[in-house]
């Protein structure tokens, strides 16, 4: 069977069993993906060997569509650790979780800041503690001359 004719026979197979687009999509990706295949060196017939009945393959198409509808029409459900949540709880999880890595980076960003003024103040206070003696010794000696 050549390229065209599994074509052919996958668009008949799914032509009005799912929607134009998805027809359209999957004829698409599977000429492609014999090109594809083709040009690493199988043969087209060894391609769509691989591939099997394009009946089948439409089969398979129609039924995963059709699990896809299906799905996005029944009544939205969210589970969040293998417990079904509602919408709400699982948008109220997600704010809590925002909550705590805002709380852990803020926390971060203090004990940084507590860490660099404890550098500045290592690095000043060789030189200020000098200053200072000398500060108060002479405000010592002024005090003295005073009295």
């Amino acid at each position: 069977m050549s390229r065209e004719e599994f074509l052919t026979e996958l668009r008949k197979a799914l032509q009005g069993r799912v929607s134009q687009q998805a027809v359209n999509d999957n004829l698409l990706y599977y000429e492609e993906y014999i090109l594809t295949e083709s040009h690493k060196g199988k043969t087209e017939a060894e391609v769509i060997a691989e591939l099997g009945n394009p009946r089948l393959l439409a089969k398979s198409i129609i039924d995963a569509e059709n699990a896809t509808t299906e799905k996005t029409t029944a009544e939205p459900q969210k589970e969040m650790d293998g417990q079904e949540t509602a919408f709400g709880e699982y948008s109220f999880k997600k704010i809590k979780i925002r909550i705590w890595l805002i709380l852990a980076t803020v926390f971060l960003f203090v004990i940084l800041l507590i860490i660099l003024l404890a550098q500045v103040v290592a690095f000043l206070l060789p030189v200020l503690l000098p200053v200072a003696i000398i500060f108060f010794l002479f405000i010592a000696m002024g005090m003295n001359k005073r009295f």
